[in-house]
Order: C-alpha cells, then sequence, then structure tokens
C-alpha cells in the first residue's frame, strides 16, 4: 500500500514540459531540440500510470499522501521549468534519475501485490515497470548526448528490461517470495517508505 501511494504521488515530474517553448541549439544556446513529442507521449504515459495506480488504491481503499502529492507537484514543475531557464541537462537528469528509481519501485509493488492476493494487479505493475525503463533509456541518452553529460557521474544502469518480468516470476517460486522489509526496489536504489 505504501509503495502504490509513492507511486501514484510520484507519478508525474515533468507535468506539461513539452508546451513550453523548446530551446534552439546555435542561437547562443548550450540547448539542442529534444522531442517534444517524445515528452509529450512520456506525459501521457505517467498520467495513464497514476490513474491505474490511483484505482489500485481506490480498491484498497486508501486515499494518497498529500504532503507527498504536493511534494511531486513542486518538484514536477521546478524540473519543467529550469528546462527553460537553465537548459535542459539538470531536468533531464533528474527526470532519468527519477526513472531509474521507478523501474524498482513498480517491481516491488508488483512483490508485494503477488504477495498480499492482489494477482491481477502484477502484469499491469509490471508493464509500468517495462514502461518506466523506456523513459529512463531516453533521459539516459539525452543527458549522455550533452557535452557536459558525458562528464559527469550518472546514476547506474537498469538491467536489462527483459529481466523485470523474469525477476517476478522467480520471486513466485516457492520460498522466494519477499519479507515485509524487502522489495526490488531496494536493489534499484532504495525502497521509499
Amino acid at each position: 500500500m505504501i509503495k502504490l501511494r509513492w507511486l501514484h504521488c510520484c507519478s508525474l515530474h515533468t507535468p506539461a514540459s513539452w508546451r513550453l517553448p523548446m530551446p534552439i541549439e546555435g542561437i547562443g544556446s548550450p540547448c539542442r531540440v529534444w522531442s517534444s513529442a517524445r515528452i509529450q507521449a512520456i506525459e501521457q504515459e505517467e498520467l495513464e500510470h497514476r490513474r491505474l495506480v490511483g484505482e489500485m488504491l481506490t480498491e484498497l481503499k486508501v486515499v494518497p499522501n498529500k504532503a507527498r502529492e504536493r511534494r511531486a507537484a513542486v518538484v514536477g514543475r521546478v524540473l519543467g521549468f529550469l528546462c527553460h531557464v537553465g537548459g535542459w541537462l539538470a531536468p533531464m537528469y533528474g527526470a532519468g534519475k527519477l526513472e531509474r528509481r521507478n523501474i524498482g519501485e513498480y517491481e516491488a509493488a508488483a512483490r508485494f501485490a503477488m504477495g498480499c492476493g492482489r494477482g491481477e494487479w502484477v502484469d499491469s505493475l509490471l508493464t509500468m515497470a517495462e514502461v518506466e525503463w523506456e523513459h529512463e533509456q531516453y533521459f539516459r541518452a539525452q543527458v549522455l548526448g550533452h557535452w557536459l553529460g558525458r562528464r559527469i557521474p550518472i546514476w547506474p544502469a537498469p538491467a536489462a528490461k527483459e529481466t523485470i518480468r523474469g525477476a517476478i516470476q522467480s520471486a513466485q517460486a516457492p520460498g522466494n517470495r519477499p519479507g515485509p522489509g524487502e522489495s526490488a526496489g531496494e536493489e534499484a536504489g532504495g525502497a521509499l517508505h
């Protein structure tokens, strides 16, 4: 339940950044044009994740944590705003790092769903983890495509996308279910409670 509440709060961290004017390379700016269509698609996918996790919370009769909702909204708006004030590297870096963590969070949520008898949610949560993996890859490529991005430490790369479902299948084997304090999210940079 805590994982689902966190995912609901953090499922959208760069709202409507694609709607703002895009920086143009070569006009006295270190910025380059990135795909506003891809950013818009990511936003739509994040909104869908938020809807799905919201439905899961409703079934559990749990409401999202309002403080986390506000914090996630502030972080998202700051990242989107920074794209147009100080260049795009920091927001892309921040978004990529968040996406990296979200992969593990969705995997952990799937394991918890499986462990508490909500097997019908597992496929949806794993699909969301796979989509987060694709988002992370996009932001990683953007950061590494920046001249400075190649010179700064970057967050750890996630395992191959194909391993997302494999980890859950191995967890389904008898004796391999996570305990209350264990999760795939811990392996991927720390579980958030």
